[in-house]
């Protein structure tokens, strides 16, 4: 008995193979949303050819196990880093610090690629490639924590300026003392607060912040 043609071609498109993807090709200063539960197949992205080194930054955004793994290489002969490729030279693991954020610095002659080692925990993460270390702003940032409170240290914004005395000094002021002038208005300053998913902040990699909201002075 022969099989009808149209059974054969659905029988030969379950045998036929899942062809892999292209990576994903990594654009500078371009910010890269991504997740572990929803990785290409094979999980790599392309970096772009420079001979300038170029700052590769993970950022977790959620709590982790510390289960999934990143990996390099601008060697162009490995298709898919892992752990057995690593030779700290041309192929090296980008491990997330305690504050979530990774970043290794590298020239990439002829490109490379950066892969993804799914572990046993899902987490969304960011990818930047930049020229410039532009994932390094030059304001405080809060990672993950369990506290509703954060003191955080920065330069004086509206310094006290003291009246430098003049010593030794023994005249009298005299009888008729005016009044001193009236103090000037206080500066006024404005606490936005604005959620990351929707202003110019979800341009640079984050770490998860309660509530998912930012604030900057």
């Amino acid at each position: 008995m022969l099989l009808p043609v149209s059974l054969l071609l659905l029988v030969q498109s379950f045998l036929t193979p899942v062809s892999a993807q292209q990576p994903q090709q990594l654009i500078l200063e371009q910010v890269i949303d991504a997740s572990t539960a929803s990785l290409p197949n094979p999980p790599t992205y392309r970096i772009p050819a420079s001979s300038d080194p170029l700052f590769i930054t993970i950022a977790l955004c959620g709590n982790s196990d510390n289960s999934n793994q990143f990996f390099v290489t601008n060697d162009t002969s490995i298709s898919n880093p892992g752990p057995s490729d690593i030779d700290f030279v041309n192929t090296v693991e980008l491990a997330p610090e305690d504050t979530g954020v990774g970043q290794l610095s590298q020239v990439f002659p002829d490109g490379g690629i950066l892969t993804v080692h799914k572990g046993s925990s899902t987490v969304q993460f960011q990818i930047l490639v930049s020229a410039s270390n532009s994932s390094a702003p030059d304001y405080p940032l809060l990672g993950d924590t369990t506290s509703n409170q954060a003191l955080i240290f920065s330069p004086p914004f509206d310094p006290v300026q003291p009246v430098q005395p003049s010593f030794p000094n023994y005249t009298l002021p005299a009888a008729n003392l005016s009044f001193p002038p009236p103090p000037s208005p206080p500066t006024n300053y404005t606490l936005v607060f604005a959620p990351t998913s929707s202003s110019g902040l979800s341009s640079i990699p984050r770490t998860s912040v309660r509530g998912d909201v930012a604030a900057r002075l």
